[in-house]
């Protein structure tokens, strides 16, 4: 008898939860048995690896592939993309393919057979709250249109020039990108409109032809004018002063995500913009318009030797010899830098950044990978007059200095 799968993760799904699945087989009382698992990449005959799984009471086997499909995943530094890009590290398809192990008796060799059943899943490395009420993960709880930021957007059809302050900052030179996954919604267009101060439209351009699961939209200023074409010259101006981007969908209404130039009071060391992998698994953008606070923390190794020359014919006085010398000098250095007093819904999504392990600064058109150490952070402490938060990030860069 093949292997029946009596329960399985929906698809698409996190790796950062319990992708579980139950499997039974009238066989699984033979002795020495064992549900096998192998794990292949959609339409790929090579085995990633083979998993083993005893029957429980109840005949019953419980596989738990989580792990094992994140390790097989990546993250995609798209953010430099000038048209729509899909994934192809972060986000893929995968094949388990169902056998069955056992032998004749308890002390026999065991046989492989085939168990004739196979389950298909797509992954993506984010992460699911375990307190949540499921191991699945909830495609309705994608944010509007299934953009995977938690970034307080706001998605209004038309601009209101009242939510100026809500809008996401932006500068004229930043590199930006939204992951869409539309699972079974199909992706229609992703339209993108210039706006003046008042609020009057200037230009409007538009991608198209969308067939994959998921996709990196490029949504910064510098992604739009180096796609060169139309949107370079849309982008490519200082008349604007807002821009839109506008998701369409075969089947659901528009929703449409905005943004605000923010290119003033910008000097060395005053600002700075980070990117970092968010709780989807894709990466997520913030700029911080607050002077940096650097220190530097040295350890230095030192010898003393005699300030005599016993090494030569004659030995006389040097002043300039020295007494204590250092051999090698380590440097730590350390940024720290404060956000500006910003809104329950942007504090929460901020936690992102601080929880992430991969966590960059954009410096000119190059990121630099940075570690954030935070030991800790207070966070919605919820007090009746606490409207508003602010954060100090304090982190180094991932590349040090090299010692002296």
């Amino acid at each position: 008898m093949a292997v029946t799968v009596l329960a399985k993760p929906s698809s698409p799904n996190l790796t950062g939860t319990k992708l579980v699945y139950s499997l039974s087989s009238s066989l699984a009382i033979n002795p020495q048995y064992q549900y096998v698992v192998d794990i292949h990449e959609s339409g790929s005959s090579t085995r990633l690896t083979r998993l083993y799984a005893y029957p429980n009471e109840y005949g019953s086997g419980i596989a738990e592939v989580s792990r094992v499909l994140n390790d097989n995943l990546d993250f995609d530094k798209d953010w430099k993309v000038t048209a729509q890009t899909a994934p192809v590290l972060s986000a893929k398809d995968f094949t388990l393919h169902y056998s069955e192990s056992y032998g004749t008796s308890i002390s026999s060799s065991v046989t492989i057979y085939a168990g004739g059943a196979t389950s298909e899943i797509e992954a993506f490395p984010g992460t699911l709250d375990p307190n949540g009420g499921t191991f699945n993960f909830d495609t309705g709880s994608y944010p509007a249109t299934n953009v995977l930021s938690n970034f307080p957007f706001v998605t209004t059809d038309a601009i209101d020039l009242s939510k100026k302050r809500d809008f996401k900052n932006i500068k004229s030179t930043d590199y930006e990108t939204l992951t869409v996954s539309y699972g079974d919604s199909l992706l229609s267009s992703v339209t993108y409109k210039t706006y003046n101060s008042a609020g009057s439209v200037l230009a409007t351009n538009s991608l198209s032809t969308f067939t994959d699961s998921f996709y990196n939209i490029p949504a910064g200023v510098q992604n739009l004018i180096d796609a060169g074409g139309a949107l370079e010259t849309q982008f490519d101006t200082t008349a604007w002063t807002y821009y839109s981007i506008e998701f369409t969908l075969a089947d659901a209404s528009d929703k449409t995500y905005w943004y605000k130039r923010n290119d003033t009071c910008v000097r060395a060391g005053e600002s700075i913009r980070f990117a970092f992998i968010n709780n989807y698994g894709f990466y997520d953008y913030y700029n911080i318009y607050n002077p940096i606070k650097e220190s530097t923390n040295l350890m230095r190794n030192s010898f003393d030797k005699p300030n005599v020359d016993y090494s030569s014919p004659t030995s006389y006085y040097d002043i300039t010899r020295r007494g204590t010398d250092q051999y090698n000098i380590s440097y730590m250095d350390k940024y720290v830098v404060s956000t500006e007093y910003v809104g329950k819904e942007t504090s929460d999504w901020l936690t992102e950044m601080l929880d992430s392990t991969e966590v960059f600064i954009q410096s000119g058109t190059d990121f630099i990978p940075i570690v954030i150490t935070n030991g800790n952070y207070s966070w919605n402490l919820s007090n009746n007059r606490e409207k508003t938060f602010k954060y100090d990030i304090e982190f180094s860069y991932a590349n040090k200095r090299y010692d002296r």
